[in-house]
Order: C-alpha cells, then structure tokens, then sequence
C-alpha cells in the first residue's frame, strides 16, 4: 500500500486498496517537506509502536515454542 501512495502524481487516485477497515482509495493532494519534530511531539506514538513491536514479536516467539513442543499424531 505505501508503495502505491509514493507512487502517485498530485491529484492521482489510487485504485482500490484493501486494508483493515474495508476497501478504500487514496489521492495525492499536495506534498508538504518533511520536518524534524522534537522527540516531546512524538514520545507517545513512539512508545506505542515500540510497545506493539514487541508484542508482535512476543507472540511470534510463543507460537514457534508452541509448535515446537507440540507433538501431534495422526491415526489414518
């Protein structure tokens, strides 16, 4: 999905895009330059995608012990 937005003109409109919540499109409006924000502007989303990391990896972590220690039979 980040790709298909990058690659957009101003004005251009995606195609339709699957995403969580549904199907939606995207459309270029403008750019803006990018800009350095004091970390006291971005402490809390990065704590928060800091946090959700590691739960993902947490729980990978959990499912590969699970499947490891699992022994499953199969009885034709």
């Amino acid at each position: 999905m980040q790709q298909k937005v990058e690659a957009l003109e101003l004005d251009q409109l995606t195609d339709p895009i699957r995403v969580l919540e549904g199907i939606t499109l995207f459309q270029l409006n403008g750019i803006e330059p990018a800009e350095l924000k004091a970390y006291s502007e971005v402490e809390k989303r990065a704590t928060d995608l800091l946090y959700r990391e590691l739960q993902d990896s947490t729980w990978e972590s959990y499912l590969i012990s699970l499947r490891s220690s699992a022994k499953v039979y199969v009885y034709e």
